[in-house]
């Protein structure tokens, strides 16, 4: 086995002009040995990946980790695994990193495991391993981006990386000194490897008929010049370089006798040329070097006129095919990108124009034809593509197409869309989980949305005193709700139309405990459990129903001029704002819920007495109880959290505002987040106890409470630094105890403002990882996304701040919203009002599993004096 080149450095500096490199012999390797190479193991750029989201590699980013790795943060080897397994063993230990343009490189020295994934396996990738904030376990100190090592890889999730190599020059600018016995003996090497160009020379010398010396002394010449040339492209142009010049000396002197003599510098030199061109034709002579430049640097610019004129040419035809796929109408600017790349590779010099356009414009519609099958394939048609045709098999995904081209063309001109109060956002932007919804629902429904087009479009059949609500208005309302629902970027999202009564969540659960004796097993031991698992969750299905007022306008039509389509979009914003709140209701609540469980402590028969109108908890946060029913209402299992409110000896049931419930005493939790309970009567007005309050509850632990108040001497903004801080100290406890990265923040706009005021956000003390938008709205906090939520009665109030990772809890829809039959509405007095009542419905489960509690967290702001 051949060693590398081994660096000697002479002298403890930095500066390579300051280091040379000594070529000797080949050495066989000991087992100790090990080969070393560059790779490349991330790049800047934004990517996207299912479980984290949206994520970026800076360059700031790529710096931290290095200047972290420089610094020996981590306080070990950082090492490289094989398939992100570091229990297989190590591939390879991390000994320099730099930045190479937009590239995080790494000096790896290799093991023989490594070397064989690469050689033997096909592991040619590198998978990156870093947090974004390391906190050390012995002070708890925050670092920021740590490298803690990366795995070779078959498929990395950043693409466009270098492949991986076990050996390259890491330091091609140190000088090399090479001894004369191993100068010539790469000299000899070199001129076997290049022997075939050197033979096939002399064969064309001898079909030329040149003289013997002029063969003899370029076959020298070459031997010469290729003597430490590695390329074979560099070879070859040396052999056709000579090839020529020696023919054409031949022709200049015919018959005549010459020496060719090279000084020492000019066999070094190995092929520069000269402009010296003496002019003695008359008797043999002996060809001085400049004879030999003169010579060369003719052939050697006939060479450079050939490869200009032809680069030239390729540059012509490039700009053909440029031209033409940029004059392309309907394609977008990736699709070009991505056209031109590929179709340049395929252009010849012998290619014309005519036919360069012609390749061109059969990419071009092939192109066309794939962006109109993604189309059609995005708004829920079954796209089959035989014989390069798109083929549409579901007729009620296109009527369904046709019905919101239709509306849209017309809601676009009402006050409710210029308002912003209706989006009618592009199908290309709507989230994914949108589109899915509407190909249940267009399934469903697909013969009302076929008779919907004809009404309107075609002055198709209808009937004036049809009561069914239009099938385009409920198709909206979904497209509207969820297409600006924000809080659906938090949450995973599923549709399950085969769900009946449960449906069944997947997740992931991680042990983060540590291994018995710390993996170390003994002969016949049991072998400990360890990893990621993937599990199932149930979560029962609930229909969610709501009941709102429909104006005659949206229900009756025969075409499209006859519809008072302002009506139309004032009901369309309403309804979809009210199914909008509620669900960002019922999310949020649900992920507060979970955040509070985890770690929960039970208080029972505390009394709690009347201060201020409300019954105060001793301890607070109190945990919402969690109740599962199945559809017809009964209960599934026992509750979780539960609450229990007695008045004397007398259980009091929850007050739930339906105005049914039998007159006496209720209560009604009026604020988890501080412990307020206030006790009712059925129609919610203050009811009186009768003997002794008590209450039976959870509070949470999972939290950090924070006082609003501001001390004697201090000023809002500098006090409003301990919430910031607050919320650092909790994602320091996710990211070093759990091993968790928070990537949100769920908060009312109120104290969303109310964080801006902190004094880290002015100017002068901003600090990295927190920063505002333009209208001052917050974004980040310790590199943290912060988000608002936009419905009223979430329980978060304008004092809690909710912290978690994103996908956590889980939305499946098994049927899409829809509307009842519309009934006349009447007024309080059962007097009807000439409009219409109906009730819209999904059928949906929301749910956290248990196991991923861990993953929320939260802040709460309050005022100790006035609670």
């Amino acid at each position: 086995m051949t060693c590398q080149p081994r660096h000697l450095q002479l002298k403890e500096q930095d500066d390579l002009s300051q280091r040379i490199r000594i070529l000797t012999d080949a050495l066989s390797l000991s087992a100790e040995d090990s080969p070393q190479s560059w790779v490349t193991l991330t790049r800047t750029g934004s990517f996207y990946h299912p479980q984290y989201g949206r994520f970026e590699h800076t360059r700031q980013l790529l710096e931290d980790l290095i200047k972290n790795f420089n610094g020996n943060v981590y306080g070990q080897d950082i090492a490289i695994d094989v398939a992100h397994k570091p229990e297989d063993g190590a591939a390879g230990y991390v000994r320099k990193l730099s930045l190479d343009g937009g590239k995080l490189r790494a000096l790896v020295e290799w093991t023989p495991f490594g070397v064989d994934a690469v050689k033997n396996k096909g592991y040619r990738y590198l998978s990156v391993d870093y947090t974004d904030n390391y906190i050390d376990n012995e002070q708890r100190n925050e670092h920021g981006p740590l490298l803690f090592g990366a795995g070779l890889v078959v498929r990395p999730h950043v693409k466009h990386l270098d492949r991986v190599v076990l050996a390259e020059d890491a330091d091609s600018e140190i000088p090399t000194i090479i001894p004369e016995r191993i100068a010539k003996k790469l000299q000899e090497e070199n001129t076997m490897k290049w022997a075939h160009f050197i033979t096939a020379m002399m064969a064309a010398f001898s079909d030329k008929k040149l003289a013997e010396t002029i063969q003899v002394q370029f076959k020298q010449l070459a031997e010469a010049m290729l003597a430490g040339v590695e390329e074979e492209a560099k070879a070859k142009l040396i052999i056709d370089t000579l090839q020529t010049g020696a023919i054409k000396l031949g022709e200049e002197h015919q018959g005549g006798e010459f020496t060719i003599k090279l000084d020492e510098a000019f066999l070094k030199a190995a092929g520069s040329v000269g402009a010296d061109n003496p002019d003695n034709k008359d008797k043999p002579k002996t060809l001085s070097e400049a004879d030999v430049k003169r010579i060369l640097k003719d052939a050697a610019d006939a060479e450079a006129e050939k490869a200009r004129k032809l680069s030239e040419s390729n540059a012509n035809k490039q700009k053909v095919l440029t031209e033409a796929i940029d004059g392309a109408d309907g394609l977008e600017d990736d699709v070009k990108t991505t056209l031109k790349k590929e179709l340049a590779e395929l252009i010849t010099p012998a290619m014309s124009d005519d036919q360069i356009k012609a390749l061109a414009e059969r990419e071009i519609k092939h192109a066309n034809d794939q962006a109109a099958a993604r189309k059609l394939s995005e708004m829920g048609f079954p796209v089959n593509t035989p014989a390069g045709r798109v083929q549409v098999n579901n007729p009620h995904a296109t009527e369904a197409a046709r019905l919101q081209a239709i509306q849209h063309e017309q809601l676009r001109s009402t006050s409710a869309f210029l308002n912003g109060d209706i989006r009618l956002s592009e199908d290309k932007d709507l989230p994914n989980f949108t589109k899915e919804v509407l190909k249940v629902f267009d399934s469903q429904f697909g013969v009302q949305i076929g008779n919907a087009v004809r009404t309107l479009s075609e002055g198709g059949p209808t009937n004036m005193n049809h009561v069914d609500l239009p099938v385009g208005f409920q198709r909206e309302v979904i497209r509207e709700a969820l297409s600006d629902l924000n809080v659906l970027n938090l949450v995973s999202t599923f549709v399950d139309p085969a769900a009946t009564v449960a449906t069944q969540i997947p997740y992931e659960q991680r042990k983060t405990g540590g291994l018995t004796h710390d993996g170390i097993v003994f002969e016949r031991g049991a072998i400990p459990k360890a990893g990621v698992s993937q599990k199932m969750h149930t979560a029962y299905i609930n229909a969610m129903k709501l009941a709102i007022d429909v104006s005659n306008e949206v229900m009756h039509f025969s075409k499209s001029s006859g519809i008072n389509w302002d009506a139309w979009a004032r009901n369309l914003a309403s309804a979809a704002r009210l199914m909008r709140e509620i669900l960002c209701r019922r999310i949020a609540n649900e992920m507060q819920r979970a955040a509070d469980a985890f770690g929960a402590n039970d208080i029972s028969e505390e009394t709690i007495t009347l201060d201020g109108g409300v019954y105060k908890t001793a301890q607070f946060p109190v945990v919402r109880e969690k109740r599962v029913y199945d559809l017809q209402g009964n209960p599934v299992g026992s509750p979780q959290n539960p609450l229990v409110v007695k008045d004397g000896s007398t259980e009091l049931a929850a007050f739930n505002g339906s105005g049914k419930q039998a007159a006496g005493t209720y209560y009604a939790v009026v604020n988890y987040n501080l412990g307020y309970v206030v006790l009712v009567d059925q129609t919610g007005a203050a009811a009186a106890a009768t003997g002794t309050v008590k209450i039976s509850y959870s509070y949470a632990t999972n939290v950090k409470k924070v006082d609003s108040d501001v001390p004697n001497g201090m000023s809002p903004e500098v006090h409003l630094n301990k919430l910031i801080q607050a919320i650092g100290s909790r994602k320091a406890i996710m990211s070093g105890e759990r091993f968790i990265q928070p990537n949100f923040l769920l908060m009312s706009p109120s104290l969303n403002d109310t964080c801006t005021n902190a004094e880290q956000f002015t100017y002068q003390a901003k600090r990295n990882g927190s920063d505002t938008s333009s209208e001052g709205d917050l974004i980040t906090v310790k590199g943290v996304s912060a988000f608002g939520t936009n419905a009223p009665g979430i329980d978060l109030g304008d004092e809690r701040i909710l912290m978690g990772q994103r996908g956590t809890t889980s939305y499946t829809v098994a049927k899409p919203w829809m509307m009842s039959e519309p009934i006349e509405a009447r007024d309080e007095h059962g007097q009807l009002t000439g409009a219409k009542e109906s009730y819209g419905e999904e059928y949906n489960a929301i749910d956290t599993p248990p196991a991923l509690y861990d993953r929320y967290t939260s802040v709460l702001f309050y005022s100790f004096s006035n609670r």
